[in-house]
């Protein structure tokens, strides 16, 4: 019994890492389901910079700003995501021209 516990455990743990960071691959919603009734969910794929990929649960909050190949990073001071495409430049109608 102590042992499925610690596997149980360790399970949570490697969905809740303290911290991460790279690119989002994946991303999907579901519904768990118990006798309180159903409670949704949501993950990420993250594919980090060594090439690792992890599945990471989020809130829907976060769930909703996230994009597949958007950047995602997770410290203790909350997570900030950033899509790498430059800005798009801005032309002004210059005299003469």
């Amino acid at each position: 019994m102590v042992g499925l516990l610690a596997v149980a455990f360790r399970a949570r743990q490697q969905i809740r890492p303290q911290e991460y960071e790279g690119r989002i691959v994946d991303r999907w919603a579901g519904y768990d389901h118990s006798d309180e009734g159903s409670f949704p969910y949501f993950r990420l794929v993250v594919e980090t910079d060594d090439k690792q990929k992890i599945t990471v649960a989020i809130d829907r909050d976060n769930y909703e700003q996230s994009k597949v190949g958007m950047r995602i990073k997770k410290t203790p001071a909350g997570i900030e995501m950033s899509s790498d495409k430059p800005a798009k430049q801005q032309f002004q109608n210059r005299p003469g021209s």
